[in-house]
């Protein structure tokens, strides 16, 4: 998948969840945000700066799109929104400290949530503030059904491996090594979706490395080996 239609998915998936909120406001459950409120504010939280700002840099580019867009048309019930962005760096403990300075500081309500991790990590304490958690960029059915406060909109994660197997099989790659990134559940759960469906050819898992590693020598040799 090129660049530009991943952009466009975040889009995409960034319009969808101001749609969700929309329909909040026009709906039984106004109560459930502040009604007195004269902006509505939403937070936004994920990688903006080191290794993993990729993965947020597009998304809250997106997010500003929407509330732009609909504030020039006049908002919601006539309310604009406020969109709050907070970088954890793609870093759990880190988003922990952005949601509690959301929630607290600014009274945010709804939180898009980027970093796969931290989701898992703030689903209890969200349901326990009334806060809801939104992941625009990932979704499966274990993240959907953490509980009632958290909802994902966007592709698939199986979606990932299904796209790689596709790449090996059309040229016709037999024998793969894989090296993924497991400082949270996200790659390891496209790891073995890959494993599952790579049928063609052989996958072995060479080994999983945390964030923050540089030297990649060791597990290269052993991918090598694999081979």
């Amino acid at each position: 998948m090129s660049v530009e239609k991943k952009k466009i998915i975040i889009v995409v998936a960034a319009l969808l969840a101001f749609a969700v909120l929309a329909f909040f406001f026009n709906s039984s459950l106004t109560g459930f945000f502040v009604a007195k409120e004269e902006v509505i504010k939403i937070g936004w939280m994920g990688p903006q700066t080191g290794q993993s700002a990729v993965l947020g840099m597009d998304s809250a580019v997106a997010a500003q799109i929407a509330v732009d867009e609909i504030n020039a048309r006049g908002g919601i019930n006539g309310k604009k929104i406020q969109l709050i962005i907070e970088d954890d760096q793609y870093n759990i403990a880190k988003a922990a400290t952005a949601y509690k300075k959301l929630v607290e500081v600014d009274g945010v309500k709804l939180i898009l949530a980027n970093t796969y991790g931290s989701i898992f990590a703030l689903a209890d304490e969200a349901e326990k503030d009334g806060v809801i958690l939104l992941d625009p960029l990932d979704c499966n059915k274990v993240l959907a059904e953490l509980n009632d406060n958290v909802f994902c909109l966007a592709t698939d994660s199986e979606s990932i491996a299904t796209a790689l197997v596709g790449n090996a099989e059309q040229n016709n790659v037999k024998k793969v090594a894989i090296i993924h990134w497991n400082s949270d559940s996200f790659m390891p759960l496209v790891k073995d979706f890959f494993v599952e469906k790579f049928k063609t050819g052989e996958a072995k898992v060479v080994e999983g490395y945390s964030a923050g590693t540089t030297d990649f020598r060791t597990t290269l040799l052993k991918a090598i080996d694999k081979k």
